[in-house]
């Protein structure tokens, strides 16, 4: 059987509109809103009883599923914003907006966007005179 992933939707996407528009009473979304049309369903913003939220990813869809990646890049904007909600945090769209960029760039421990910056227009060189040379090495200025 051969499956078409171009007609399947992947990795659903988790919207910022949600993050910071899910709160029925105006403002954004926090752990106490359990139903967002509904606000005699949901509790305090500081409730004790509240300790927390968990937000699921799921791509195991068998033969259909998605890779690390294709969720990565679903969730990736808006996952910030959502973690700042999940902490108690208040952070507004517009400065979510203009802190995005600088502040996931300063992420360690992933690369998930591969990016490889380069010193220079010419990313790597490598030089093949003697083909018994191992390691092979790049002597570009970023090697």
């Amino acid at each position: 059987m051969v499956y078409q992933r171009e007609l399947v939707t992947f990795a659903t996407p988790l919207r910022e509109g949600l993050v910071f528009n899910r709160n029925i009473d105006g403002g954004q979304f926090s752990p106490s809103i359990f139903d967002a049309t509904n606000s005699s369903n949901n509790a305090a913003r500081y409730d004790p009883l509240v300790e927390g939220h968990v937000a699921p990813a799921w791509n195991d869809f068998g033969p259909l599923t998605s890779t690390y990646l294709e969720t990565y890049r679903a969730w990736r904007d808006a996952l910030p914003a959502l973690a700042d909600k999940q902490w108690g945090g208040s952070i507004s769209e517009a400065e979510h907006g203009s802190i995005f960029d600088k502040s996931h760039a300063a992420v360690l421990a992933q690369n998930l966007d591969r990016s490889d910056p380069s010193r220079s227009d010419l990313i790597a060189e490598y030089q093949f005179k003697d083909p018994n040379t191992t390691p092979v090495l790049d002597h570009s200025i970023n090697g």
